[in-house]
Formats: C-alpha cells, structure tokens, sequence
C-alpha cells in the first residue's frame, strides 16, 4: 500500500512538471471569475473636461439604466467622487481647449488611487488628431494610461478607410478576433459578424512595453504574449479594401509607431484584464467614442444605413468591465517546473533505493 501512494505521488509530481513544461499551468492555478458583491453597478460618465461629441451622449444614460447599471456624471476626479464608482467612461478632452481642461495631477492621482482598489475599470475613448491645432488628441489620454500602469496606447494620427461610411474618414471596421476564445464569449455575444462597426474618425492604437518601447499590435505575437492585452476591433484591410495611416491637420508631427499612408489591420478596440495594483481592474481602449449619438455611432445602422455592431459592442464590453476577474496568486510556470522536477529527481532514487532494500 506504502509503495502504491509513493508511485502514485511520483505519477503525480512528474505529469505535473510535464504539464506545465507544456504551458497547462493551470493545473497548478487558476483565473477566478468573481462575482461582484452586490448587483448595484455605477457607471461614471466624466462630463467635466468638455470633450469632444460630450453632448451626443443621450442614449448611453437611457441604455445604461435598461441594462441594469446606476448611471451618474463625473465632472473633477476626486476620491470621494469615485467613492461608489465601479465603471468609468472618459473621452478625450476637447481638441481646442486650453489646459484647464486637460487632466489635471490630482485628477490623475485619484483615478490612479481608484483603478489600484481593484475590481474596477475604465473606458478611455480617444480621438483622430483631425483639427486638432494643438496635436495633443492621444496625448491627454496617454498621459491617463500612462498613469494606471495601461499596456494599450493611443497613436497621434488618423486612419482612414475604403470600408467607410460615405467618407474614407468614417472608418467601418469590420475584422473581428475570432481566433481567441476568451474574446469571443466576452465581445461578440449577439453579434452579426456580416456586418461591421462604426468609428467615425478613429484613432490607431499601438502597445507599450514595460520599458516604455512603443510597438504596432496588429500583428506582435510577442507583445500579446506578455500581457493581458487582447484587441476585439480592427480596420479592415484585403484585396477588396485597404485601410491606411493618415494625418489630419498636424502634418510634421512626429509618428509614434505607424508611417504616413502606412497600409494595415489597424487595431481600433483593445482591452487589458488584470490590472492595477491588484490585478483585478479592466481597462478599455478605442479610437473614437463609439457609444456616442455622433453620427449614429450608437446604433444598429450606421448614418447610411449599413448595419453595424455597436450598440451589441457597447453593451458586451460593459457587461465584461462589470465582471471582476481576478488573477490567482502562485508559482509562475518556469519556476514551479523547476520546483517538481527537483522533487522528481529526490523522490525517485528514494522510491529505487527502498525496493532494493524490500526483501
């Protein structure tokens, strides 16, 4: 019996150092799901930095509520503002505006203090640099990733599309990331993958490395497999359409990543789970402000009529900020490899030395 329970434990140890040799670390842990502690959801609205298309945000408030969530304006990110907030939505702040309606070091300091609680998550909804005379559009954005520790940024430029609504502007992006599974159940409920999304003068987002090396994630395996990151929206872009980089009116500003009348998938949606100082918050980034009444971004059909997925797109992702998901503490692979195989190697000469020694 004795022998049985050591073989059975050395079984045990060694298909478990093959398992995670083989990346199926979660043998060994696991990525909890947990439920909110109440059902009462508030979703901030930040109304106070006069952002561009702030006031075509009526039928958010009106969707919010029929979705189940308490709905309030936020217009100075203050710790006791954010007091009873779970979701945030921000926006770019206004292109022209002087800096008083730029983020100020408080504000960031307090979403920074609120997003580190955990189990929160945040919305950034940026802009393309068209008309914008100060070339700041990504920037008052970045300067709030930045701020909570975020992998997905915003490129100061503008793409365009031959897949459009009336404009090459009005990009309609229509590639979805089928491909991964955890995307798919979160992002594409109730989708028609025959029809696209909307985003009326995006932005392309790019990536950051930790050690602040900007990056194209269209296609960076490398990168995605470092973070939490996963894009849910691209441009489209084959034989049949081509989506490129374009300038608006800051022509000579420098590029962060893309070139201009550089050809590509674009990545228009992108989101990061376990983030923050507990690795329990969410964040979510586009290139335009999709859940706007703009040009009727917010809707089943776009301002021409085409079908489009973003109100379904708008409600997923909500749905998915108001999950909180949590990353179980442990031994990482490579480590916890190590671990059994030392074991492996003690046990088993042990387990040899004791059947030599059975009469």
């Amino acid at each position: 019996m004795r022998k049985a329970v050591l073989l059975t434990t050395l079984m045990a140890f060694m298909m478990g150092a093959l398992a995670v040799s083989s990346g199926f670390s979660f043998l060994f842990s696991s990525n909890a799901a947990l439920a909110a502690e109440d059902n009462n959801v508030v979703v901030a609205i930040d109304v106070g930095h006069n952002a561009n298309h702030i006031f075509d945000l009526g039928s958010i408030y009106d969707e919010l509520e029929n979705w189940g969530y308490t709905v309030k304006n936020i217009t100075t990110f203050t710790s006791e503002a954010l007091a009873d907030v779970d979701i945030v939505l921000t926006f770019t702040p206004y292109r022209k505006a002087n800096a008083s309606y730029e983020f100020t070091t408080d504000e960031l300091n307090a979403i920074k203090a609120w997003f580190d609680e955990g189990g929160k998550a945040i919305w950034v909804s940026s802009d393309s640099d068209y008309d914008d005379v100060e070339g700041k559009s990504a920037a008052r954005v970045n300067v709030l990733l930045d701020k909570i520790g975020s992998h997905i940024f915003v490129e100061q430029a503008s793409v365009e599309s031959e897949l459009n609504a009336g404009a090459p502007y009005r990009v309609r992006p229509g590639t979805y990331n089928l491909d991964d599974k955890y995307v798919k159940d979160n992002f594409y409920d109730n989708f028609s993958f025959s029809a696209t999304t909307f985003f009326h003068g995006p932005a392309p987002l790019i990536g950051r490395y930790d050690n602040g090396t900007l990056t194209q994630i269209e296609n960076n395996p490398d990168f995605y497999s470092q973070y939490d990151v996963y894009w849910v929206v691209k441009a489209t872009n084959n034989d049949t359409y081509k989506s490129i980089i374009a300038r608006g009116s800051n022509e000579g500003l420098p590029y962060q990543v893309h070139e201009l009348n550089e050809q590509g998938d674009f990545v228009m949606m992108a989101v990061e789970r376990y983030a923050g100082a507990k690795k329990s918050s969410k964040i979510v980034v586009t290139g335009e402000a999709i859940m706007t009444d703009y040009k009727n971004q917010f809707n089943t059909t776009d301002e021409y009529d085409n079908p489009s997925n973003n109100y379904q797109l708008v409600k997923n992702t909500i749905n998915w900020m108001a999950k909180v998901e949590k990353k179980a503490a442990g031994i990482p692979g490579f480590e916890m490899y190590t671990v059994l195989m030392a074991l492996t190697l003690v046990l088993v000469p042990v387990y040899i030395q004791k059947r030599k020694r059975t009469p």
